[in-house]
């Protein structure tokens, strides 16, 4: 179920389930604007405008990763993260017409510094939310990011916020797929009754969430954002 008032809320979640990108982090600057940056330090041309929208159109129609569940991904998402960068860069019409003879390095560069805190930022109502949750409920996060995550989360100063950090990739199937919400209700002995999915996206975390058995709070910013979910847990609490 969807929660969309805090009456939906017969009582407060013991466990919050939390996506990581687009819920509780941005990128610091626009994608396109560090793909062109990076990519000119390669001698590759690469028009920031055209890079963020082929980025956003490559995003929506790019395959999941190769489910290998109950496995971990060999490579922890890196060969699947070089051919939808890759893509998006002919998308994008990078120059000049030998630009692939220079991508590797390109590409190994921006996969490093989007594994760096200084590549990402809280949102506003995330960094807020957080802080009032120092004391409950449990927060894990659930992402469909790769190992890097670990390493961003510790560059924001949030990392000792969470129980758990679920990964995609160490799980081996991606969200929607049920498996990744029943992997993180495993690792923390919880039942799917006591949980609450926190997310953005309509597909991965709403439809991903729903079909685990869970509940979900859509984050559709400004009007549903963290800061609003804390509120009502914390009025729930007190009604309950």
């Amino acid at each position: 179920m969807e929660i969309r008032d805090t009456q939906d809320l017969t009582k407060p979640p013991a466990v919050l389930l939390l996506d990581a990108a687009g819920t509780l982090i941005q990128p610091g600057e626009p994608v396109g604007l560090t793909y062109s940056r990076l990519a000119g330090a390669h001698g590759i041309e690469l028009d920031p405008v055209a890079a963020g929208a082929a980025f956003a159109a490559v995003w929506r129609r790019w395959p999941p990763p190769r489910r290998t569940a109950p496995l971990p991904a060999p490579d922890d998402d890196r060969d699947w993260w070089r051919s939808l960068v890759a893509e998006v860069f002919a998308e994008a019409g990078a120059s000049p017409g030998d630009w692939r003879r220079r991508f590797q390095g390109c590409f190994e560069e921006l996969f490093e510094w989007f594994g760096q805190g200084a590549a990402w930022r809280l949102f506003a109502d995330a960094a807020e939310a957080l802080d009032r949750w120092r004391h409950g409920p449990r927060l894990l996060v659930v992402s469909n990011f790769d190992r890097r995550l670990r390493r961003v989360l510790a560059g924001l100063g949030v990392a000792d916020r969470f129980e758990q950090v679920i990964l995609s990739s160490e799980v081996g199937a991606c969200k929607p797929d049920p498996e990744v919400f029943e992997a993180a209700l495993r690792a923390v002995g919880a039942q799917a009754a006591d949980c609450l999915h926190v997310g953005d996206d309509p597909q991965r975390d709403v439809a991903g969430a729903i079909a685990a058995g869970l509940r979900v709070y859509r984050v559709q910013r400004p009007g549903s954002d963290l800061v609003r979910l804390a509120d009502w847990l914390e009025r729930t609490a007190h009604r309950g």
